[in-house]
Formats: C-alpha cells, sequence, structure tokens
C-alpha cells in the first residue's frame, strides 16, 4: 500500500467494491495517487484547479485498472486450486491463444512436476503466464503462478497451496535416496530451473549449451565427483547430462561406484522425459533412455 494521510485510510473494502485485489502495480499506484492527494487536500494545498486534474488522473488510471480485473479473476481461480484438476477446470474457463501441454514429470516416491505455459487473451491485451506445481495423488502441495515478460522473464511469482509437511517429506526422501542434502527451497529453485539438453544446437549443429562443456570436460578429467553432484540433482536436465557423462567414463574403460549405478538404473528405469534439441528443432520432449541409450544400442 502506498502512503496514506492518518485521518483519511484507504479502507480495503473500497478495492473490494472496485472488484479487484490491489496485487499488480496499477493498484499500488492508485493508492499512493490517492495518498498525495488526501494527504494535500487535508493540509489545504490542493487549490480547485489542482483537484480537477488529480480527478481526470485518477479516473484515467481507474480506467486501465479497468482492464486488469479478469486478469486478477484469472489469478485468484488458479490460485485457489488444490488439485491438478481444479487447476486444469480453473484454466479451462479463460481464452488462450498458445496453450502448451501440460508436462507432468515423476519426482520419485509417488511425487510429480508438473509446469505449464500458456497465455491469456482479454480484449486487446495478451499476458503469458508459468504454472509449476509440485502433487502428490493429484493434490498440490507446491504451487506457483508466474506471469512473464514477454522475453520471457518473470515479472510477478505467487506461490500457493504449499503444504509444508508434504514438501519436508519429498526432499527428505529425496536426500536419504539420492545421499543429498537439500533444504526445500534450494530443491525447488534447482528443480525448477530452465535447462535443456544437447550437444548440438542451430543449423550447423555448432552451438550446444555450457552445460554440455562442463559435462565433456568433467568426462575428460574423469571427474566422478561432479558427475554425480548433477546425478543426484532433482533438474532432469542436468541428470541427463550426468547419466551421458558417467556412461562416456564406464564406456571408457573406467569403474563407477556402485552407488552412481544403483542411481543410473533408477533414472533409467524411471525414463522421465527430458527437454532437449536437436538441430534447429528446439523444444523437444524425449524420455531418457531414447535419447542417451537407443543410439549406443544401435553401435
Amino acid at each position: 500500500m502506498g502512503k496514506q494521510a492518518p485521518n483519511r485510510p484507504i479502507d480495503p473494502d473500497i478495492w473490494l467494491a472496485l472488484g479487484s485485489i490491489p496485487d499488480f502495480p496499477i493498484f499500488k499506484l492508485i493508492n499512493q495517487f490517492l495518498g498525495i492527494v488526501i494527504g494535500r487536500e487535508a493540509k489545504g494545498y490542493v487549490p480547485e484547479r489542482s483537484m480537477k486534474q488529480s480527478l481526470i488522473i485518477l479516473t484515467f488510471l481507474l480506467s486501465i485498472s479497468a482492464t486488469a480485473e479478469p486478469w486478477d479473476k484469472l489469478v485468484n481461480e488458479l490460485t485457489e486450486s488444490r488439485t491438478l484438476t481444479e487447476l486444469k477446470e480453473a484454466k479451462s474457463n479463460f481464452y488462450s491463444r498458445h496453450d502448451r501441454t501440460p508436462l507432468t514429470r515423476s519426482l520419485d516416491f509417488g511425487y510429480e512436476y508438473t509446469v505449464w505455459e500458456f497465455d491469456f487473451v482479454h480484449g486487446n491485451y495478451s499476458t503469458d503466464f508459468k504454472i509449476s506445481v509440485i502433487s502428490v495423488n493429484d493434490s498440490i502441495v507446491f504451487g506457483r503462478l508466474e506471469r512473464l515478460h514477454w522475453r520471457g522473464r518473470t515479472e510477478e511469482s505467487i506461490k500457493f497451496s504449499t503444504i509444508e509437511k508434504e514438501l519436508e517429506s519429498l526432499v527428505s526422501q529425496h536426500n536419504s535416496f539420492f545421499s543429498t542434502n537439500y533444504e526445500i527451497d534450494e530443491f525447488i529453485s534447482e528443480l525448477s530451473e530452465e535447462y535443456y539438453y544437447s550437444l548440438g544446437c542451430g543449423e550447423t549443429g555448432s552451438e550446444r549449451p555450457k552445460e554440455a562443456d562442463k559435462m565433456l570436460n568433467w568426462v575428460r578429467a574423469k571427474n566422478i565427483k561432479k558427475l554425480t553432484k548433477w546425478l543426484c540433482s532433482p533438474n532432469y536436465e542436468l541428470q541427463a547430462y550426468a547419466i551421458d557423462g558417467l556412461t562416456r567414463i564406464e564406456e571408457a574403460g573406467n569403474s563407477l561406484p556402485d552407488h552412481v549405478l544403483t542411481i543410473i538404473e533408477h533414472l533409467r528405469t524411471r525414463n522421465s522425459v527430458v527437454i532437449n534439441c536437436s538441430g534447429c528443432l528446439m523444444g523437444l520432449e524425449t524420455p531418457v533412455n531414447t535419447l542417451l541409450f537407443e543410439y549406443r544400442n544401435r553401435k
């Protein structure tokens, strides 16, 4: 909230009467503007002409805020969802031109991770959103709704439907099986970091992510420790780089520790989809066994 005159507080009911919740910048701007005008009025600083100008500006700001109301409705309905089923039903009430199919992948121990990107169209306005959800048996235990800039960066982020005990259970089981020591926030941050697997992108296949270069350098140095850290990450793409690198080291005649082989076998059995590129084709979704082992089996 903006600064308010102590004798003229702006009651939250006023915002409710407008039909919107003051979470978006436009509402903060209006509230700050009202606070300044009311404060100056209380001190006798606002002549009639200035008051008219203030009312014109306020009317303009309120007209802009009206366009935000449907966006507030979208945000409210999505963040009130407690299950994936409810979330999908809520989303179906709003029109999108670009609506990707939600990608759901196993997180082990009965938990799943879902990412869903779409745009919301209202009149001449369009905004991109991204939903990230950790769930178990359809129940959401962590949700995050992000409003995206047109260049892809996050402009606003809202967490919803968080169940701390379930998140603690997930991270505890991950730490136990993979011999890691993640905290909840660190686990979610690394899980949601966007990478893609590739050893060659672009028309000539000469471009590749820096993670690919790191992996290949660790292979040349036979750095099993660094690759094992990625292998035990909750991030699917880092796991894929690690599996590839460790397999290359083993194929060169070097032995891998038993616990590393156990984890690789577990991830191959889970066979989660990995985001990857092939030449000019970006955003492919390929199961880890298809991506990393089919060509090896053909040798």
